[in-house]
């Protein structure tokens, strides 16, 4: 084997151990209940993007607040996975 066969495979098992070690998923699925209905048909007819843009309408300071550590609003589905 060559030096450079032998860092490829190391490179390999590293890149594996480490998507091996990684933490669970701890983000919250947005719940496939009677209020968020729309929201799935959205996403499932125009992507989503479009069903993105209406999170906001609930998910502000006046009706069910963010954590103090959450961050910007405009990527909901980036974290949190439809069901």
């Amino acid at each position: 084997m060559k030096k450079r066969d032998i860092f490829l495979l190391l490179a390999g098992v590293a890149l594996v151990t480490f998507l091996w070690m990684a933490p669970e998923e701890t983000t919250a699925p947005v719940p496939h209940d009677e209020i968020h209905e729309p929201f799935f048909a959205v996403a499932a007819k125009e992507g989503r993007k479009a069903a993105e843009a209406s999170c906001t309408q609930c998910h502000n300071a006046e009706m069910v607040p963010f954590t103090e550590n959450h961050p910007t609003t405009f990527r909901c589905l980036f974290c949190h996975k439809l069901k």
